[in-house]
């Protein structure tokens, strides 16, 4: 996606750190007019009960992500946020890797960048466009960034609360003047830089996938711990925990090959889910 030649500097990383699925933080290089004062974009609404951000970011932004709505559904927050509470409760004190993992998603919530023609940039730039007003309002943007670079003219939006950004996207995309939005990815090029948790769908069923790595990012990591939870709605249960103490060969999934060949497959079936979210 050219977006993330223009916006991502990712920064080699080796060390000991958490891991889970494929992240990596970006740094964005902002230029351009200062963000706008979110007082002046935001209605308060206080008739209207608040719907985000929720107390636990994990379950919210997992909530995200399962249903791929704007904003996170309550109850499928709340059995996450339940989920999440019984394992950690029940499991954290004998591994407390589990209490130190959080979820990651393969963007980041609340932003996107917009991309608009050279006559709407200028209006953007000066502060005369106001085709995404009342949008502002009822999104609750609390800053707008410009960047001009290689004849481009992008704006990030940032959102209040936890929003998904492809749904704010599809929104902002049908703007006057907008030639694309999308959403700012996380890029990764390891998989032992971050924690994270991701589902096995089964029926009703929702799955956690802990993980934690050890190791040079740029080798593979040399050690990997590994717990797979599932939960039915009613009960949580630990499907595995398992160790890996050697890099796999290029190209595998980093989870190890387990005797168990269909709770390696479940295992997998995490990861590739993350990362069409």
């Amino acid at each position: 996606m050219y977006l993330q030649k223009l916006m991502i500097d990712c920064k080699r990383i080796v060390t000991v750190c958490l891991f889970f699925l494929i992240a990596v933080h970006y740094v964005a290089c902002d230029g351009g007019m200062d963000p706008v004062d979110s007082a002046s974009l935001r209605d308060p609404q206080e008739e209207n009960p608040k719907l985000t951000p929720q107390d636990d970011a994990d379950a919210e932004n997992m909530a995200l992500c399962l249903s791929g709505e704007l904003i996170a559904p309550a109850e499928l927050y709340e059995r996450i946020h339940q989920d999440l509470e019984y394992i950690r409760g029940h499991y954290g004190s004998e591994h407390d890797w589990l209490n130190r993992i959080h979820f990651i998603a393969p963007w980041v919530t609340s932003e996107i960048m917009i991309l608009f023609d050279l006559n709407t940039g200028g209006q953007v730039a000066d502060g005369t466009y106001d085709a995404w007003d009342s949008l502002n309002v009822v999104h609750e943007v609390t800053g707008i960034t410009s960047y001009w670079a290689s004849g481009y003219n992008w704006c990030k939006l940032k959102f209040s609360g936890r929003r998904h950004p492809k749904r704010l996207s599809e929104i902002y995309g049908n703007l006057p003047g907008v030639k694309h939005a999308e959403e700012i990815s996380v890029t990764y090029w390891c998989y032992n830089l971050f924690p994270n948790i991701s589902r096995f769908r089964k029926g009703s069923g929702i799955s956690y996938l802990f993980g934690r790595g050890e190791g040079d990012c740029w080798g593979g990591y040399s050690f990997g711990e590994f717990w797979f939870f599932i939960s039915d709605g009613e009960n949580v249960r630990l499907e595995g925990h398992w160790n890996m103490y050697e890099p796999l060969p290029a190209g595998e999934d980093h989870i190890p090959a387990l005797n168990d060949s269909e709770l390696l497959e479940k295992a997998k079936l995490n990861i590739a889910d993350h990362r069409n979210f």
